[in-house]
């Protein structure tokens, strides 16, 4: 069944605050053990439906390369500068504008793809 713009949107949203959540762990383990001056042993975390073995749709990314939004100008994800990049994701979704923190480039692509009028990325930058 296909998805129509606004639920691929919302599937998007949630991926990309899947990363954010992912990355802010990673941020706080790294406080933590800057703190202590060594490793913490930290306990993985519980077993996520993702690590499941099973079949996973292939992601499509897009050749939208641009920046800013504009009607001529398609957006661009900015240079990915190596693992600690994350990307400010400035976007308008039910008329409010929001901004979230993200390091999946893919995720990003899938975003671009669906970019439109429910749901308008503003911009994109690196931290």
């Amino acid at each position: 069944m296909p998805l129509t713009r606004s639920q691929q949107a919302e599937i998007n949203l949630l991926l990309l605050r899947r990363e954010q959540a992912f990355a802010r762990v990673s941020q706080l383990e790294k406080m933590v053990n800057a703190r202590l001056g060594s490793p913490y042993p930290f306990e993985p975390p519980p077993e996520l439906p993702s690590a499941r073995k099973g079949k996973r749709k292939p992601s499509h990314p897009t050749g939208n390369t641009s920046h800013q939004v504009s009607q001529t100008t398609p957006l661009k994800i900015p240079p990915h500068t190596g693992d600690g990049s994350v990307f400010n994701v400035h976007y308008e979704q039910d008329g409010h504008v929001n901004v979230e923190q993200h390091r999946d480039v893919r995720a990003l692509q899938n975003l671009l793809q669906i970019n439109g009028s429910e749901f308008k990325i503003l911009k994109i930058e690196n931290d």
